[in-house]
């Protein structure tokens, strides 16, 4: 595959895989535009709504894709992207001490 020329990850593969739950999951392959790469699960209910937002029938579908069609699976109310809501985070006031 060519360089990207995106500022954001792409879907390079979608497969099965298993799930911790023993139910089956996709993981999909997302390619950096720096060229590193990493892997996500997606749950089975979450799947469906993202090929459904990208408008694609299948996994292959996906492939090409960026990363945040995967978001409009999610089902997180809160953020400005629909879908998708971050943890509130509680970082101490004075650093934490490892000592």
């Amino acid at each position: 595959m060519g360089h990207l020329q995106r500022d954001e990850p792409i879907i390079v593969s979608c497969v099965v895989g298993p799930g911790h739950d023993g139910r089956a999951e996709v993981v999909a392959e997302l390619l950096y535009p720096n060229g590193g790469r990493s892997w996500l699960s997606i749950g089975e209910e979450a799947l469906t709504r993202a090929v459904d937002a990208a408008g694609v029938t299948s996994l292959d579908g996906l492939t090409g894709q960026p990363w945040t069609v995967l978001v409009a699976g999610l089902d997180m109310p809160g953020l400005d992207m629909p879908g998708l809501d971050m943890p509130d985070i509680n970082l101490p006031d004075q650093p934490v001490s490892t000592t």
